[in-house]
């Protein structure tokens, strides 16, 4: 019988170790849980802040963009007007020289009645 008693109280004790093994590993899993559910937390929370900067900088992108085309249409009024213009800077320098307007045509590609016009407003200016 006390031999049984024992073995009985042995088992109890491995038991009371087990229990106690158990409960301590228990215990270390709830604060691996608990260190993860931060972590997945603090990872939301980066990956809201990385959203909310990609719109800002999308947005940023985007009127950038157009101040961009704006720009590019208004070079592109420039040059067309400057371009435009040449002839008729030309045909007005020749006028005041004296050119008459079948010079101008000639060699500034003008109609006759631009050139008319541009030698009756620009002769003026020498007399």
């Amino acid at each position: 019988m006390t031999h049984w008693l024992l073995l009985l109280g042995a088992a109890v004790v491995m038991l009371a170790f087990l229990v106690v093994f158990l409960m301590l590993r228990l215990r270390l899993r709830e604060q691996e849980d608990e260190r993860l559910r931060q972590e997945v937390q603090r990872l939301r929370d980066d990956l809201g802040a990385l959203c909310s900067g990609a719109v800002g900088v999308s947005e940023r992108v985007a009127r950038i963009e157009q101040k961009l085309q704006r720009v590019s249409e208004r070079q592109e009024q420039m040059e067309f007007s400057t371009v435009e213009s040449q002839p008729y800077d030309q045909a007005v320098e020749l006028a005041r020289k004296g050119a008459t307007a079948e010079e101008l045509v000639a060699h500034c590609g003008l109609t006759k009645g631009e050139a008319d016009l541009v030698v009756m407003m620009h002769r003026m200016d020498v007399g």
